[in-house]
């Protein structure tokens, strides 16, 4: 948790091993990040950055400890100002396992495809 904090606060972009491959064929991304100290984690805080989101659907997805998506959204947000935000999600850390079925229904309910 110390070296969590420790990143967040220096605002620490650790650099990423891969590059997703034809990252302008997709419409819609789902961005998922465990929260940390109410944000994103630093590695996907770099990837947001290192994209040109623009025109782009992001649909974001997190697991937290109680702080639920904390002002990850509006963090990713000033990230990408140019991208729209679907409905995200939010599961607690310890019910990851038993929440298949709340995923599901918010899948659903996200009425992307055309």
């Amino acid at each position: 948790m110390e070296q969590a904090k420790k990143e967040i606060n220096t605002n620490h972009r650790p650099a990423l091993k891969n590059d997703v491959q034809d990252f302008d064929k997709y419409d819609i991304i789902f961005i998922g990040s465990p929260n940390w100290w109410s944000t994103i984690a630093p590695p996907v805080a770099t990837f947001l950055e290192r994209h040109d989101f623009s025109g782009k659907t992001i649909v974001p997805f997190m697991t937290h400890g109680g702080g639920r998506f904390g002002h990850s959204i509006s963090d990713m947000k000033k990230l990408c100002p140019d991208a729209s935000f679907s409905e995200g999600l939010a599961i607690r850390d310890s019910y990851v396992n038993d929440n298949r079925q709340d995923v599901v229904k918010w899948l659903q309910t996200l009425k992307l495809l055309k």
